[in-house]
């Protein structure tokens, strides 16, 4: 596991990564943000409005990691989507 100052991250062997962000007014205790990977975040972003979804961020750079965006669904949960940059 890797900690820096502003968040810890981990990768599974093989496997997935992922990270935590640390206790705040922001980032409460007990939330979540689920990360989901797509080839094409504006793509996405689009379909995720028509079926009902609100982009709270657009896409922006993660520097080494992709492009970034959070949504709502439509029953008002925060997710995050992820194009990871192409190896």
């Amino acid at each position: 596991m890797e900690v820096n100052q502003t968040y810890t991250t981990f990768e599974a062997e093989g496997g997935s990564r992922g990270g935590f962000n640390p206790i705040s007014e922001d980032d409460p205790s007990g939330r979540v943000l689920v990360y989901i990977n797509t080839p094409d975040l504006e793509k996405t972003l689009k379909k995720i409005e028509v079926e009902g979804g609100k982009v709270l961020l657009e896409g922006y750079d993660i520097p080494g990691i992709g492009t970034m965006a959070t949504f709502n669904d439509p029953t008002g949960n925060i997710v995050a989507l992820l194009q990871p940059l192409q190896e």
